[in-house]
C-alpha cells in the first residue's frame, strides 16, 4: 500500500532499532520494491495487511516478511487518508480497492526514548492526535525505552519535520526532557 523509510536509532546497541518512519518514502527503486513485495506478499498466502522489509543498495533485498500490522501503519494513514484496518478486513473478505491509495501528504513518526532512568509525572494525552502510545502519568523509564510516539504531517517532507519537531519540543517541555 505504501513504501515507508524506517527512522533508525542511530547509536549504540540499538543503532538499528526501529525509531520511526516517513510515508511516503520517494525512492528511485520504490517501484520494483513494490513489484516484490506483492509478489511475496501473494506467494506467502497471507491475506491483508503484509509488510515487506528491505534493504535497498543498488538493488532492492528483502529482508523480512511481516504477516501483522506494521509500525508504520499510523503514517500510512496519515499521509492517505485511508483505514488501514479497514482495508485490511475488506481483503479479508477477499475485496480489494482498485488502485493503491496515493499518498495526499507526507507524515513522520518519531519515537522518543527516555535519555536516563525517569518518572513521567506529565500527562501526555492533551497533545494526542499529535502523540500517541501515550504512558499513564506516574509510569517509569529506564534508559533507552520508548517512552511516546510523536507526529508531524504536512505537505512536503521538509514541513513535516518540521512539525514533528516543534510536537518534539511540546513534549519535552511537559516532560522537562
Amino acid at each position: 500500500m505504501a513504501v515507508n523509510r524506517q527512522i533508525l536509532r542511530g547509536e549504540g546497541g540499538c543503532a538499528h532499532g526501529f525509531a520511526g518512519s516517513v510515508t511516503p518514502f520517494s525512492h528511485p527503486l520504490a517501484g520494483e520494491m513494490v513489484a516484490c513485495a506483492e509478489r511475496i506478499a501473494a506467494a506467502s498466502g497471507c491475506t491483508g495487511s503484509v509488510g515487506i522489509d528491505f534493504m535497498a543498495g543498488e538493488k532492492p533485498w528483502a529482508i523480512e516478511i511481516n504477516p501483522r500490522f506494521q509500525a508504520t501503519l499510523d503514517t500510512v494513514e496519515m499521509a492517505t487518508g485511508e483505514n488501514v484496518f479497514a482495508l485490511h478486513m475488506d481483503a479479508c473478505r477477499g475485496v480489494l480497492p482498485a488502485t493503491r491509495p496515493p499518498a495526499r501528504r507526507v507524515a513522520v513518526r518519531r519515537i522518543l526514548f527516555a535519555e536516563r532512568d525517569m518518572r513521567l509525572d506529565a500527562d501526555l494525552s492533551a497533545l494526542a492526535p499529535r502523540v500517541a502510545d501515550i504512558p499513564w502519568p506516574g509510569t517509569e523509564f529506564e534508559e533507552g525505552q520508548a517512552v511516546v510516539s510523536i507526529f508531524g504531517c504536512a505537505e512536503t517532507e521538509a514541513a513535516a519535520f518540521h512539525d514533528l519537531e516543534r510536537n518534539i519540543a511540546a513534549v519535552r517541555g511537559l516532560i522537562g526532557g
